[in-house]
């Protein structure tokens, strides 16, 4: 399955060094995330930016695309979701990457919500590992399964709302305490008075923790 994507290139570069795959979240599209781009590329002035369409048509109808259903919501039936996309996700990956000569480890997947959890379940069972993982207002799908498997470690920073109505900010704890324990960095940013959604505080940390990682 081909995705269709926008993208975004600052001009300070002639090719790219780097790759920022941004997943958006359950019944939204490719436009909402890309828009972080600008902001984001004062941090990495070198980097291409993606932005796909989820692989399916939003349940709730609209110009609007899914990950996968959230007709049910409990663990098992959201991961079995999850596992269906990872392969799609995985191959626009590879495929985007080798598209601009370069390599999982200059890539960096960025998520919101759905896109979050996607971009966990991804990154930590990838064969060969992105570089980075930066998810907004998101979850661990089913963390008890992955001790047995995880396959990379790539550097995490999570973001949440304290306000958060759609998915509660204890998430993001679960997630870095999970991740902690399986010896993954990860980085954890609680934004007071905010819901679901990402501010210019989040943003500005999230930029500043994705330059670190190319200026290692």
């Amino acid at each position: 399955m081909t995705l269709e994507y926008l993208e975004y290139l600052s001009n300070k570069s002639p090719a790219p060094e780097q790759l920022v795959i941004m997943l958006h979240g359950y019944g939204s599209n490719a436009s909402d995330l890309i828009s972080l781009a600008p902001e984001l590329a004062e941090y990495l002035p070198h980097a291409h930016f993606i932005s796909p369409n989820a692989p399916h048509l939003f349940e709730g109808g609209g110009a609007a695309f899914q990950w996968f259903s959230l007709t049910q919501r409990d663990d098992e039936f959201m991961t079995k979701g999850a596992r269906a996309a990872e392969k799609i996700l995985n191959s626009f990956i590879d495929e985007q990457a080798a598209k601009f000569k370069l390599t999982p480890s200059q890539v960096v997947l960025l998520g919101f919500s759905q896109g979050t959890m996607m971009s966990l379940h991804t990154a930590l069972r990838r064969e060969t590992s992105v570089r980075a993982v930066l998810g907004y207002s998101g979850m661990l799908l089913s963390p008890h399964l992955l001790k047995n498997e995880i396959k990379s470690s790539p550097s995490i920073m999570l973001v949440h709302g304290a306000e958060d109505q759609v998915l509660p900010a204890s998430m993001m704890t679960l997630a870095q305490h999970t991740l902690n324990d399986l010896n993954v960095e990860c980085k954890t940013l609680l934004r007071q008075k905010l819901g679901h959604g990402i501010d210019m505080e989040g943003i500005i940390s999230g930029g500043k923790f994705l330059q670190g990682m190319f200026s290692k």
